[in-house]
């Protein structure tokens, strides 16, 4: 009996001591607010944690541009990043921001992102031309990763899924007359869809389109856009074209 009374109260002091010493510790944590639960680290070190990747449903886009009454040329897409200035195809040079171009480097994705492929689309802007459109869409178009090619294909097989659709009739006299035309139906459907999941991009692997006006069933060489003429039964003048490409698929970026 003697011996259990002695140790109570040295179990009290010891139970005091180690609430103390709690009090303390939890006193000396820095203060988390609720977005930061699960990743506190990242108050006082690089906020990307590595090994992980999140993945969402984002496109990679590029851009091909040509004036009226130019030659059309050969691209390579993808090719050319923010920033960089577009002097080709005889338009006015402009510098590429973020409504011409997914790419911030030439030719490859970021570290450490990565794409997989699921679709290809080309969306042309609904004021061109019929000829021009109709010219274009023969284009040759192929899809690389790492040069090596995973489609073959013509423009016009790959339908942009999205954007203007219209008919209309009447009686148009010389550069009075406007059209709205589409590369395939607007259904966001409607695109080239790519087998077995996809195409895989992975870090840092060089990929790029490339649409070549050169091999067509159109003509043996490059075709010639519309002119902005004014003249009866011309209507409609040229203003060349302007085309998105996409590459439809999930992105994988960093966590952070």
């Amino acid at each position: 009996m003697r011996a259990i009374a002695n140790q109570a109260p040295h179990l009290r002091h010891m139970k005091r001591h180690a609430a103390v010493i709690a009090r303390e510790l939890l006193s000396s944590l820095p203060e988390i607010e609720a977005r930061e639960l699960g990743r506190p680290h990242s108050r006082r070190h690089n906020p990307i944690m590595a090994g992980f990747l999140e993945g969402i449903t984002q496109a990679l886009y590029d851009v091909y541009a040509l004036a009226s009454n130019t030659a059309a040329i050969k691209l390579t897409l993808f090719a050319l990043p923010q920033g960089q200035v577009y002097n080709v195809g005889g338009v006015t040079a402009f510098t590429k921001t973020a409504g011409h171009t997914s790419q911030l480097l030439a030719g490859v994705l970021q570290s450490p992102n990565k794409h997989i492929v699921r679709a290809i689309s080309v969306f042309t802007e609904g004021n061109t031309v019929g000829n021009d459109l109709e010219k274009f869409l023969e284009c040759f178009f192929q899809f690389n990763v790492n040069g090596k090619s995973y489609q073959d294909t013509i423009v016009g097989r790959i339908p942009a899924g999205g954007g203007s659709f219209a008919a209309m009739m009447g009686t148009f006299v010389a550069t009075n007359g406007y059209s709205l035309t589409a590369n395939g139906w607007p259904d966001a459907r409607n695109t080239y869809t790519l087998a077995y999941g996809g195409v895989p991009i992975e870090q840092q692997q060089q990929f790029n389109c490339i649409i070549d006006p050169t091999i067509s069933n159109v003509t043996a060489a490059a075709f010639t856009s519309a002119n902005t003429v004014s003249a009866p039964g011309t209507p409609i003048a040229g203003v060349g074209i302007f085309a998105h490409i996409f590459l439809d698929g999930t992105l994988f970026r960093a966590v952070q």
